[in-house]
This record gives structure tokens, C-alpha cells and sequence, in this order.
């Protein structure tokens, strides 16, 4: 099993230069044999579903990354044989035990840290008529070393909402806005929103700052992934300006603008009028997550969120 929690991002100030060329090195290897991995797999789909399968298989078998994530994909998404998500949940176990501590900087990182997650989510709901229980501290677990050595958004978010809704780990409003705001920075839309709700509404250890919670909802309005995620943040947005007032309103507009182009949508850069002047962006103080061993938090910097937004 693969060891938790040795060391946090920083290793990456103290990388000389001489091991950054050898990691560029590697990472052309890596991409190298990631084409070729690809190349084998494309060269069978003449054969069809059932030759794509069976190379999919093989190559997982192989170890190849690529493949065990894509036939890990199928079998969550339970479209070939029965006990697939014990399958799923196998494949995944096997990618955080053989890649726990790639380098983060690695072409494959965040592919690995996608199997954290994916674990997390098994462990966090478990598998119905499978010897997979639930086990929330296992899952926040999987999501802190997603979160903290890979900075992967969705950990990140996952993590937040256990510490708000006490899953796992004890409930801890700073925490969890710590983690939502890292994920906001990275264009996350539902951690964009979750965030916003919170200042919009204020919350245990979180000072109300309506200003900042629209101008959040207006943002991640424009992250959102798919129409069903669009509705749900446009239902807190709208919401909420129900009950605004009209200067934080004004506010919000102004604030939508000056973080449009680090946390908005890219193509609506430009779109938003830019405001006169900037607002500084001062960090949070970082905290270690006593509930877990080991790794501190990733740097945080939030988004204009001052330490003075939270109790």
C-alpha cells in the first residue's frame, strides 16, 4: 500500500536545475510511450467493441496508465459486464498503489490523481453487494493526498464538502473554504459556487461577505460543465440577488470583473468591463488538517478572499 503523506508540494522549490532537464527528459519518455500506447490501441478498433475491450485489457494488464483509466471508465459506467464496479474500483487501487508518489510535475500526474479521486468516491459511498463499505475517513484520505501533493481541483472540492458536512473528518468551516478557494483559483465551477453560497450566506467560522458570494456565483456561472450544473448555480445566484441589496450588487459586479480574467471563463475575457482599479490579493492563513497526518495544505492565496472574510 502505498505511503501517506511524506513530504508536501514544496520539494518543488528545492529542484535543481540539472533534475528539472531530467524531468523534461522524462517527461518526453512518457509522452513518447503514452503515443505509442495510443497507437497500439487505435490500431485494433478496426475490430470493434469487443477488440477494443480485449486491448484495453491487455494494456491494463501491461500497466499501461492510459488504458487502465479508460477501462476503469467503462466499467464505472457499467456498460460491459456485471461486477463492474468492483472492477472500476480494482483498476483504480491499482493505479494509487503503483503511482501514490509520481512526481506532481510528471505529464501523468494528473491522471493519477483522477484515480484518487474516483477511489475516494468508491470508499466515500461504497459498493452495494460488495465487500466496498463505506468508509468516509478512508475516502478523505485519498482526497487529501489528491488535494495537497497533486493540487487536483476535485479533490480539493470533495475534501471542502466533507469538512463542511462533517463526513469523515470533523466539521471545519475554515478548512473547507481554504480548500474551496484553491479549487475556485483552478475555474472549478461547483467549488466556485459552493464558495460564493458560503460568503453570500455566511456560515460557522466563515464572516458573511455578500459582495464576494455573488460575484463568485456570477463567475462560476460561466465554469459550469454541462446545462444540469449551469441551472443549479444560476438557482443559488438568482437566489441570492433576491435578497441583495443594490450596493452589494454593485460590489459584486465590480469584483465579477477583476477576477474575470484568473478564475473565468476564458472565451468571456474581455466580455466583462475591467475595473479601474485592482484589489489585492491576500492570503489565508494555512493550517494543517489535525484529522489527517501528515501533508500541510497547498499555499493559499484566495482570490481577493482576505483573512478578514473569515472568524
Amino acid at each position: 500500500m502505498y505511503k501517506w503523506f511524506t513530504s508536501f508540494v514544496v520539494v518543488l522549490v528545492g529542484v535543481s536545475l540539472a533534475g528539472l532537464a531530467s524531468l523534461a527528459g522524462s517527461e518526453k519518455r512518457v509522452a513518447s510511450a503514452g503515443n505509442a500506447s495510443k497507437q497500439k490501441l487505435g490500431a485494433v478498433e478496426a475490430g470493434g467493441a469487443t477488440g477494443r475491450l480485449s486491448a484495453l485489457r491487455q494494456a491494463a494488464g501491461r500497466g499501461d496508465l492510459d488504458a487502465q483509466l479508460e477501462l476503469a471508465g467503462k466499467y464505472a459506467a457499467g456498460k460491459t459486464l456485471p461486477g463492474d464496479q468492483l472492477k472500476a474500483f480494482r483498476l483504480y487501487q491499482d493505479i494509487v498503489d503503483a503511482q501514490a508518489e509520481i512526481h506532481p510535475r510528471d505529464v501523468r500526474a494528473g491522471r493519477v490523481a483522477s484515480a484518487f479521486v474516483a477511489l475516494g468516491d468508491y470508499f466515500r459511498n461504497g459498493i452495494s453487494g460488495t465487500a466496498i463499505k463505506v468508509d468516509k475517513p478512508r475516502a478523505a484520505s485519498l482526497y487529501w493526498h489528491a488535494a495537497s501533493y497533486f493540487a487536483d481541483a476535485e479533490a480539493q472540492y470533495n475534501l471542502a464538502r466533507m469538512h463542511l458536512l462533517g463526513e469523515g473528518v470533523p466539521r471545519n468551516g475554515r478548512l473547507a473554504v481554504n480548500w474551496l478557494a484553491n479549487a475556485a483559483k483552478k475555474r472549478h465551477a461547483r467549488a466556485q459556487a459552493v464558495l460564493g453560497d458560503l460568503l453570500w450566506r455566511g456560515a460557522e467560522g466563515v464572516r458573511r461577505r455578500p459582495d464576494k458570494g455573488l460575484a463568485l456565483l456570477t463567475i462560476a456561472g460561466q465554469n459550469a460543465r454541462n446545462a444540469a450544473e449551469a441551472r443549479w448555480i444560476e438557482s443559488l445566484r438568482v437566489s441570492a440577488l433576491e435578497y441583495s441589496q443594490e450596493h452589494e450588487r454593485v460590489a459584486a459586479k465590480r469584483l465579477s470583473a477583476r477576477w474575470q480574467s484568473s478564475i473565468g471563463r476564458a472565451s468571456a475575457v474581455g466580455s466583462v468591463p475591467a475595473a479601474p482599479e485592482a484589489e489585492p490579493e491576500m492570503p489565508v492563513s494555512q493550517e494543517n488538517d489535525t484529522a489527517l497526518p501528515g501533508r500541510r495544505a497547498e499555499g493559499i492565496t484566495n482570490i481577493g478572499l482576505d483573512a478578514g472574510a473569515l472568524r
